[in-house]
C-alpha cells in the first residue's frame, strides 16, 4: 500500500472510526472508574433500588414516553415539508418514530436512521433519506440547545461559563428567529426553516426532552431525595450530549454527566433510574419498532396539492386571469389552483402566512377554500385573505372566518365615464390647469418608451417620498414595463410623469404614478383622464384606479392617513367619481387576523427585493436605468 493510498484511507476512515469508539471508551472509562470505587457503588443496593419502583411508576413512565414519541414522529412531517417531499404525514409520522426509536439505540444514528427512513419510505431515495435523517438531528440538536439554555438559566448548574453558554445560545437562537419572522427573504437562500417551521421546532424540542425528563424523574426512586430543579438541567444535558455522542442510547456520556453535575446525589438510586429509564425509553421502543420494521411501509393518502413554484403560473389561469395577476412578474404573488384552469388564487407567502389577493380567479368550486387551507398547512403557515370583496368576504364569514374591512377600491367603466358630469368639477379644473401649462398626455407604445426619462421621474419622486412601498403595491423597474400600458406626460418635450397600467383584454389596473418636482399642477388628473379614454377606445369593459386604505373615524385613523399619505390617493380617486367597493382582510380566527394585518403592513412598507435583472438586491434600484448602472 501506497503512502499516499495509506493517507487516504486515514483521512476518509479514521476520524470516523473515532467518532464512533470515543463513547465506548468513555463509558469503559466510567465502568472503571467505577469498579475501582466499590464503596462508591453498591451493586444490590442498585438492583433493590430497580425493584422498588412500582407498577404505577412504570406505566406512568411508559405514558411519558409516549408523549415523547408523539413529539419525535412530527419531526419528520415538519422536516419533509422543508424538503419538498410530498410524502403524506401519516407515513412520515410513522417512518420518523420507528428511524427514532432504533437509531437512538442501536448508535450511528444518521446511518441507522437513513436505512430505516429508506425501508419504511421506499418513494425516497437513500440520498433522500439520509438528507432527511441529517436535517432531523441537526432539528433536534438546535431545538435541544436552545431548551437547555433557557432551562439552565433558569435552574442554574453549578459548571463554569455555562451559564454565558447559554446566554449566548438564546441570544442568537432569538435573532434568528427575529430575522426569521421580520426579514424572511434574508433567510431564503439558507438551508433554514421559516418563523413558523422554527417555532414548531422548539415547541416539539421542549415537548419531547420535557416528557423524557418526566418519564426518568417518575422512576427516579424516593431514596434519592433529588428535587426536579436539579435533576431537569442534569437531565437535559446529559440526554443531548448523550444522544450527540452517537453510542448506543447515549451509554457512558449520559451516565458520566448525571454523576458529574449531581454529586450530591446517592448514585445506586440515580444508577437504578438510569436502567429503569433504558428500559422504557430505549429498549421498548426499539422492540417495538423492530417489529414495525418488518412489516414495513404502509400506504397513505395523498398530501395536499403543493403551492406552485414562486413565479410560475398554474396552467390555464392566465387566460381568465385578472389584471391584478400581472403582479407575478414583479413581486412576490403568484398564480395558484388546486384543478388548473378551473379556479384559483393569486397567493404570496410571508413568514406566518399564505396571502392570497383579491377574490378568486375563475371558478370559485366548493373545494378551493379548503385546498388552498391545505396548502397553506403544508408549509406550516396559517390562510389570510387579502382585499377580497364582499362577496368572498361573506362566503368566508359562513365557514367561521373573521373578516375585517381593511380598504376600498375605485373602479370605472371607461365607457361610460364623462368628464363633464357634476361630480368631476375638480377634475375639469385640473385638467384645464395642465392644459394651460403646456402639458400633452399620449400612450406610449412598446418599442418607443424613453426609459431614461421615465427613470429620471421615478429617480426624482422615490427621493421626495422615500423607499417604495411593495408587495401588492407597484414599484419601478425597467424590466418591468413591458407588457404594460403606459401612459406620458410631456412639457416643453420633456417627460414629466407617467402612469402605468397592468392590463389584459378587457381590464386596466393602475400600478404606477409618478411625476417629477416641477409637473405642473393637474399633470396627474389629465394623464389618469387620457388613459381612461383610452380604455374605452379600446373597448377596455373595467378600469380599476387601485385600492386605498379604509377610511374610519378617529385620531389613530387620521394619523395613519397622514403617514402614509393614504388622505391624498383617495382624494385624488374620488376626482374621478368612481365606484367604491368595500375590500375584506379575512382569516380563521381573531388573533390570526391580528397577526395577518401586522405582517401584510410590514411587507408593504419593507418589501423584498425587486425581481429583475437589474436590481442587485435594492429596493433603491429605479434611480436610474440598467444599462446606465452597468
Amino acid at each position: 500500500m501506497g503512502i499516499r493510498q495509506a493517507q487516504s484511507l486515514t483521512q476518509i476512515g479514521f476520524l470516523p472510526l473515532v467518532r464512533q469508539l470515543l463513547p465506548f471508551g468513555l463509558a469503559a472509562v466510567l465502568i472503571w472508574y467505577l469498579s475501582g470505587h466499590p464503596a462508591m457503588v453498591d451493586t444490590t443496593r442498585i438492583l433493590a433500588e430497580l425493584g422498588s419502583i412500582t407498577p404505577m411508576q412504570w406505566f406512568l413512565a411508559l405514558l411519558a414516553t409516549a408523549c415523547s414519541f408523539w413529539a419525535v414522529g412530527r419531526y419528520d412531517v415538519v422536516l419533509h415539508r422543508q424538503l419538498g417531499t410530498d410524502v403524506a404525514p401519516a407515513q412520515a409520522r410513522r417512518a420518523g418514530i420507528v428511524a427514532i426509536a432504533l437509531s437512538q439505540t442501536v448508535g450511528m444514528g444518521l446511518l441507522t436512521g437513513a436505512l430505516v427512513r429508506w425501508r419504511m419510505l421506499p418513494s425516497l431515495s437513500l440520498w433522500q433519506c439520509s438528507r432527511l435523517s441529517l436535517a432531523v438531528a441537526l432539528s433536534f440538536l438546535a431545538g435541544w440547545s436552545v431548551v437547555a439554555a433557557a432551562t439552565v438559566l433558569v435552574l442554574p448548574v453549578p459548571v463554569p461559563f455555562l451559564g454565558l453558554v447559554a446566554t449566548l445560545i438564546l441570544v442568537l437562537a432569538s435573532g434568528l428567529l427575529v430575522v426569521a419572522l421580520l426579514r424572511p427573504v434574508a433567510l431564503s437562500h439558507l438551508p433554514i426553516p421559516p418563523f413558523r417551521r422554527l417555532v414548531r421546532i422548539l415547541a416539539l424540542a421542549a415537548a419531547d426532552t420535557g416528557a423524557a425528563a418526566l418519564a426518568f424523574a417518575i422512576l427516579v426512586p424516593e431514596a434519592a431525595g433529588l428535587p426536579l430543579a436539579l435533576l431537569l438541567p442534569a437531565f437535559l444535558l446529559a440526554l443531548g450530549i448523550g444522544l450527540a455522542s452517537g453510542s448506543p442510547g447515549g451509554v457512558g456520556p449520559f451516565e458520566a454527566v448525571l454523576l458529574v453535575l449531581l454529586p450530591a446525589t446517592a448514585p445506586e438510586p440515580l444508577l437504578a433510574a438510569v436502567l429503569a429509564f433504558r428500559l422504557c425509553y430505549y429498549v421498548i421502543p426499539a422492540v417495538l419498532a423492530a417489529l414495525v420494521l418488518m412489516v414495513g411501509p404502509r400506504s397513505a393518502a395523498s398530501p395536499p396539492l403543493p403551492l406552485a413554484p414562486s413565479g410560475a403560473a398554474a396552467p390555464g389561469l392566465l387566460a381568465i386571469a385578472r389584471a391584478e395577476a400581472q403582479l407575478t412578474h414583479q413581486g412576490p404573488f403568484r398564480l395558484w389552483s388546486d384543478l388548473p384552469g378551473k379556479g384559483g388564487w393569486l397567493v404570496a407567502e410571508t413568514a406566518l402566512n399564505l396571502v392570497t389577493l383579491g377574490d378568486p380567479i375563475g371558478m370559485m368550486h366548493p373545494g378551493l377554500l379548503s385546498a388552498a387551507q391545505a396548502s397553506a398547512a403544508q408549509s406550516d403557515r396559517g390562510i389570510a385573505h387579502y382585499k377580497c370583496s364582499g362577496r368572498t368576504a361573506a362566503h368566508l364569514r359562513r365557514r367561521g372566518y373573521r373578516v375585517v374591512l381593511c380598504g376600498a377600491g375605485a373602479l370605472l367603466h371607461p365607457a361610460r365615464f364623462n368628464l363633464d358630469a357634476s361630480g368631476c368639477a375638480t377634475l375639469r379644473r385640473k385638467c384645464r390647469k395642465a392644459q394651460k401649462a403646456g402639458v400633452s398626455c399620449t400612450i406610449s407604445p412598446d418599442g418607443l418608451r424613453p426609459m431614461e426619462e421615465i427613470a429620471a421621474v421615478s429617480a426624482s419622486w422615490v427621493q421626495r417620498h422615500g423607499v417604495e412601498r411593495g408587495f401588492s403595491m407597484g414599484r419601478f423597474h425597467p424590466d418591468h414595463l413591458p407588457g404594460q400600458k403606459l401612459f406620458l406626460a410631456r412639457r416643453q418635450n420633456r417627460v414629466v410623469a407617467f402612469i402605468t397600467f397592468h392590463a389584459t383584454d378587457g381590464e386596466w389596473s393602475l400600478d404606477l404614478m409618478r411625476q417629477s418636482d416641477d409637473a405642473p399642477d393637474g399633470t396627474m388628473q389629465a394623464l389618469m383622464a387620457a388613459a381612461i379614454a383610452a380604455a374605452a377606445a379600446q373597448g377596455v369593459g373595467l378600469l380599476s384606479l387601485a385600492a386605498v386604505p379604509s377610511e374610519r373615524p378617529g385620531l389613530m385613523c387620521r394619523l395613519i392617513d397622514s403617514a402614509t399619505g393614504a388622505a391624498g390617493l383617495r382624494q385624488f380617486k374620488s376626482g374621478f367619481a368612481p365606484r367604491w367597493q368595500p375590500l375584506y382582510l379575512a382569516t380563521p380566527g381573531r388573533l390570526s387576523l391580528a397577526i395577518a394585518a401586522i405582517e401584510i403592513a410590514h411587507a408593504i412598507a419593507r418589501p423584498a427585493p425587486l425581481k429583475g435583472n437589474g436590481c442587485h438586491g435594492s429596493n433603491r434600484c429605479s434611480g436610474l436605468p440598467r444599462w446606465r448602472r452597468l
